[in-house]
């Protein structure tokens, strides 16, 4: 009788904790961040002596107005196009501007990206407007930032 009660006791541990375990993960709660594209400039290089490049450079703000974002990237991967046409992909760099990774609620963070090496811009029509897209991580979500109708300025 006593081995039965043991393992009655030890059957109706082992349901509990598998109906909290399940319930804690269909509780997943998904950060809520709000970016603002603050400012951006696309220029191309045609200057003579060089290969013509594409460079971008701006900045943007992210809100967290959800829980605790533990992790947020310094990688990111971006695509330009032109109208419905793709143009190339590029890994801009970011600025954090903080050595803390983590975003509290309530919190901003201005980030200032770049395309330090230029892009080829054989595919561009230097005389349009170019669309950019890129993705940020934060934990485990990515969150998509876009930049409409920028100008490309021709220096030479």
């Amino acid at each position: 009788m006593k081995q039965y009660l043991s393992s009655l006791l030890l059957i109706v541990i082992l349901i509990f904790s598998g109906c909290s375990g399940a319930g804690s993960e269909n509780e997943y709660i998904k950060p809520e961040l709000t970016v603002n594209g603050d400012n951006v400039y696309v220029w191309a290089d045609l200057m003579p002596g060089g290969d013509p490049k594409l460079y971008a450079t701006g900045e943007f703000t992210v809100r967290n107005s959800g829980m605790v974002i533990t992790w947020l990237s310094s990688k990111a991967e971006g695509a330009i196009t032109q109208g419905t046409q793709y143009i190339m992909k590029f890994y801009p760099d970011l600025n954090l501007e903080t050595d803390s990774l983590k975003l509290l609620p309530g919190e901003s963070r201005m980030i200032k990206f770049t395309t330090r090496e230029g892009l080829d811009l054989k595919n561009l029509n230097r005389d349009g407007q170019v669309d950019i897209l890129f993705g940020v991580k934060a934990g485990n979500e990515i969150f998509n930032i876009q930049y409409k109708s920028v100008p490309v300025d021709k220096v030479y």
